[in-house]
């Protein structure tokens, strides 16, 4: 395929520094003049949750739980 070109959005998305999806969500939602809400949701979607997070596992517990 030599004639692949990069279009408008993926030089923007290119751009951005966030996740591929997230990166689509901010500019499709400009496009179509959904700003606020968009980013709203990217912000809430690009935040790890502290119950996936194994940063906030508790260690001591771990080994509690592992010898009942």
């Amino acid at each position: 395929m030599d004639n692949e070109k990069i279009t408008c959005i993926g030089k923007t998305l290119a751009r951005l520094p966030v996740d591929i999806t997230i990166g689509k969500m901010l500019i499709m939602g400009s496009i179509f003049h959904q700003v606020e809400p968009v980013l709203s949701l990217a912000a809430a979607l690009s935040i790890q949750t502290p119950f996936t997070n194994r940063a906030y596992k508790d260690t001591e517990c771990e080994v509690i739980n592992a010898y009942e």
